[in-house]
């Protein structure tokens, strides 16, 4: 018996550690394929548009940790991974866009992406606004950044299919700018975002806000909070049609909504937190009584929520790490009782 129990013990303990080598063998088995910026390793590149223009589509560039020069163009479809979003810095120094993404399936995460801007004029007076991060493609996932100090936080131009989401977006002059159709807008903090980085009166002139829809049509945006805005925390203006927005949190925005066009601001059964709300909940079911009327138009949140929305997650390496210490305390606790048991019945049948 001591035999079977040493033997599972044993196995046990080989499936636990191979548990936490895997994901390192696994990127070893993909090493052909990753590009590295920075790090103190012969071969790595230096700038992060040195390895974007040696990358080939599919391919992934890990930056470590570092402040590296931003006006990067992103031409091909890859991921670009930083190794920490708090201390991986992509910056552009005041002058231009610190990323543009013109190809589609682009993945960009884990990064500090600041300071892009400059206004160019070009001829005929049209203003060049520059962004942290400007995306002219589609299927473009932008995850878990930090986004800061520039005009726009993201521009995204005409894109479709584009996923902006758990980023940190705060201190530009405007959050996240949209035209194009099926993006998704999810589970960002979009937050005093009321800088201004141009000294022309007509801009300085226009409002602050978190995130604005001009001509976009059937975009997803949810559990977002909002907060902190001198104009708009939302704007809908010039025939963006059919976007479902709820699950949202608008907060303390000078305006919290507006809305020209015609969209959804509930999904059948929940609406969004409004601070400036006054409506009563008496069934006490957290959803008010009265819909939220939104400015601009006709439109209305119908299930307006009684208080802010918290998204439940689940952190997959937290869960990992629980499941093996399980497994270990199994083994530690469990196993001996049973072996305990197992010779105590034994010699009552003797």
């Amino acid at each position: 018996m001591k035999k079977v129990i040493s033997t599972i013990i044993i196995c046990v303990l080989f499936l636990v550690i191979l548990n936490f080598i895997s994901p390192a063998a696994k990127s070893g088995s993909e090493s052909n394929n990753t590009l590295f910026v920075g790090g103190d390793e012969n071969g790595n590149f230096l700038t992060i548009q040195e390895a974007v223009d040696s990358a080939n589509d599919g391919d992934i560039i890990f930056v470590y940790a570092g402040t590296y020069n931003g006006s990067i163009t992103i031409d091909k479809s890859l991921s670009l991974i930083g190794e920490d979003k708090n201390t991986t810095i992509i910056d552009s120094h005041t002058f231009g866009d610190v990323l543009i993404v013109t190809k589609d399936w682009v993945n960009v995460s884990d990064f500090t992406i600041q300071n892009g801007q400059k206004t160019d004029w070009i001829e005929g007076g049209y203003a060049y606004i520059n962004s942290g991060i400007r995306i002219l493609s589609g299927h473009v996932t932008v995850d878990q950044n930090v986004i800061v100090n520039n005009t726009y936080g993201i521009y995204i131009e005409n894109g479709e299919n584009n996923q902006i989401i758990s980023n940190h977006i705060f201190d530009n002059g405007k959050g996240i700018r949209i035209s194009g159709f099926n993006n998704t807008i999810a589970n960002n903090n979009i937050t005093n975002n009321n800088q201004n980085y141009t000294t022309n009166i007509t801009l300085m002139g226009e409002n602050n806000f978190g995130i604005y829809l001009v001509a976009a049509n059937d975009n997803n945006i949810t559990g977002n909070t909002i907060s902190n805005h001198l104009g708009k925390g939302i704007k809908l203006s010039l025939l963006s049609l059919n976007n479902t927005i709820y699950k949202n949190n608008f907060i303390d925005n000078a305006v919290n909504a507006f809305d020209d066009s015609n969209n959804s601001w509930d999904n059948g059964k929940f609406g969004n937190y409004w601070s400036d709300y006054t409506g009563k909940d008496k069934n006490e079911d957290k959803i008010g009584d009265t819909p939220y009327l939104i400015p601009g138009g006709d439109n209305k949140d119908n299930h307006p929520l009684m208080e802010p929305y918290k998204e439940f997650t689940v952190d997959e390496e937290s869960m990992r790490f629980m499941l093996i210490l399980g497994t270990i305390l199994a083994i530690i606790f469990v196993i001996p009782i049973a072996y305990y048991w197992y010779k105590n019945f034994h010699k009552k049948i003797d």
